[in-house]
């Protein structure tokens, strides 16, 4: 038996020492990770790099995992949940181009959830006498929201479409310019097969600065469509079936 000494045993997977520092797993700039009996503490961050993914791993699982997304938009996300790997729980998208809240639509916009999702986007088309398109992304069930608000009156249409066999589920309210009180207020339901909200700036709505539409993707090729507008003349659905 040796005096004056602490012995350590060293297995596989256990290192045994004194009360204190244990163990001590140090770069040539400095860099460190130090454990101890009552701590656990690092000079820096460790991460496991695999071409764009960055992994972070706890309790042996790897349980977030960031990543460079290029195939939708060509923005940064990170997976949260799960096991970070195959199974995420959800998605936040971090990056890329960042919107600032309003974005102001002035022709035609393929909307990406980067960019427009959770944002107030104004139909603003300028001079108020040409077409303007807007299509959704496909449905997936993201419970992304998108909505849509008139911040100048057009009377050549403003066209809110999905794409591929996506429809649209709900309602919107209209509150007509021409009818008496009592008869004012129309409540417009989708059909099976609605994918097209149309805004004429009279009969179907859009006649007023303010008139506004959200979609929420739900699920798979669906949107839950609702939103309150203004029309005038001989009132009409501003729902159709004009993409599949």
């Amino acid at each position: 038996m040796l005096t004056g000494m602490v012995a350590s045993v060293i297995n596989p997977h256990h290192v045994k020492g004194p009360d204190g520092s244990v163990l001590k797993l140090e770069e040539n700039t400095g860099k460190y990770v130090l454990a101890d009996g009552n701590a656990f503490e690092a000079s820096h961050e460790l991460y496991l790099v695999a071409d764009t993914q960055v992994y972070m791993q706890t309790g042996g699982k790897y349980a977030a995992r960031f990543s460079v997304l290029n195939g939708n938009g060509n923005y940064g996300g990170m997976f949260v949940g799960g096991d970070g790997v195959t199974a995420p729980i959800t998605m936040l998208d971090v990056g890329g181009s960042f919107s600032t809240g309003i974005n102001t639509l002035t022709t035609a916009t393929v909307c990406t959830p980067a960019i427009h999702a959770g944002c107030t986007n104004l139909l603003g088309e300028v001079g108020g006498n040409a077409s303007l398109a807007v299509t959704l992304p496909a449905a997936t069930g993201t419970g992304h929201a998108y909505k849509f608000a008139v911040s100048v009156v057009n009377t050549s249409n403003y066209v809110i479409q999905v794409v591929g066999d996506d429809i649209m589920q709900g309602h919107i309210v209209t509150d007509s310019t021409g009818d008496s009180a009592a008869d004012e207020v129309i409540n417009w339901k989708t059909a099976a097969d609605s994918d097209t909200i149309t805004l004429n700036a009279t009969t179907t709505g859009g006649v007023q600065i303010g008139d506004w539409i959200e979609v929420v993707d739900v699920a798979s090729n669906t949107w839950m469509v609702f939103g309150y507008t203004t029309t005038s003349g001989n009132e009409a659905t501003p729902f159709s079936a004009a993409v599949s």
